[in-house]
């Protein structure tokens, strides 16, 4: 249900550790990357930007009308307090992430 609700894919880049700017890697050695969506739920009023992190060894190159079709997505709750106060929010992650061309017009049109 997920990837029928993303809108567009606005941007891949590598997960960098803070300190070195080094991608980082999975145990596997994979790089990390974050998958940046627009996203709209089915009951939202409006689109919203979602990451979506993922390890693969070489970095994906999804066309501009390409679709992410999710494996083991997983949703964690985080939270974080310090000096500042307590923040909180959702990790999203995947333990792959392919991607799909849309159907063309005429396979929808005999497909209807």
């Amino acid at each position: 249900m997920f990837d029928q609700c993303v809108r567009a894919i606005i941007d891949i880049e590598p997960v960098l550790d803070f300190e070195t700017q080094q991608q980082k890697t999975d145990r596997d050695g994979a790089a990390k990357w974050r998958l940046q969506l627009l996203y709209k739920a089915p009951t939202a009023r409006k689109p919203e930007v979602v990451e979506v992190g993922f390890a693969t060894p070489d970095r994906p190159n999804p066309g501009p009308t390409d679709r992410p079709v999710f494996a083991g997505l997983i949703a964690r709750h985080w939270e974080n307090t310090n000096d500042y106060g307590t923040s909180s929010g959702i990790a999203l992650s995947a333990d792959t992430v392919t991607f799909r061309s849309p159907p063309s017009a005429a396979r929808e049109a005999a497909a209807a």
